[in-house]
């Protein structure tokens, strides 16, 4: 009616017809295979409690619930649902993996970085990361790791060789250089006085 485009309204449109073609990223979860048994690998209950929590649940509504749980009033910035739907199409993890992603990457971090998502997506599928159980032993891994690794030890300072002639001018002073300069500055003061004396010429 107007001529003008109302950027909002189109970005809103946008993003739920998106949505209708991503079935990841709709409010209903999909269709996701049976939990496999957890009691099999000795998991802790913390690690139990996270394959039950991601089992089944949609990428975009499980980072919404892990913001939510972080700090009520936090909410799913648009680049964090950019990121996590660029790294859901590339068809490398099931929902449930990704999951176990976000969850992993919002332990220590307030929000997703789409360098940061790819780079951990990235070790995982070297790690051969191909469920969730899987994700959690790469997790394992890497935390052992982390821990045995050693800090650096800072290397010494290189030490420049003193040239002999600056040794000499730096060397400190004998016991018997003070007596011996105040011995001069003795006679040379008797010197001086005698000039005095003698009325300032020197013979």
């Amino acid at each position: 009616m107007t001529g003008k485009v109302a950027a909002a309204s189109v970005r809103r449109l946008a993003e739920q017809t998106y949505q209708k073609k991503t079935p990841a990223f709709t409010d209903a979860p999909i269709a996701q295979p049976a939990a496999p048994a957890t009691g099999n690998t000795d998991w802790t209950p913390e690690e139990q409690a996270l394959l039950q929590r991601v089992h089944g649940v949609a990428p975009r509504q499980f980072l919404e619930a892990v913001k939510q749980a972080k700090g009520p009033r936090m909410f799913v910035a648009g680049n964090e649902t950019l990121a996590l739907r660029n790294l859901a199409n590339r068809g490398v993890f099931d929902d449930d993996t990704l999951n176990v992603l976000v969850d992993y990457v919002l332990r220590d971090r307030d929000s997703l970085n789409q360098a940061y998502l790819d780079s951990v997506a990235n070790a995982w599928l070297k790690a051969g990361v191909n469920s969730p159980q899987s994700a959690l032993l790469a997790i394992r891994d890497y935390q052992t790791k982390a821990a045995n690794r050693k800090p650096r030890s800072r290397k010494p300072a290189r030490q420049e060789q003193v040239p002999a002639w600056l040794k000499q001018r730096t060397a400190p002073a004998s016991p018997q250089q003070p007596a011996v300069s105040k011995a001069k500055l003795a006679e040379q003061m008797a010197k001086l006085k005698a000039l005095q004396e003698k009325g300032g010429t020197q013979s």
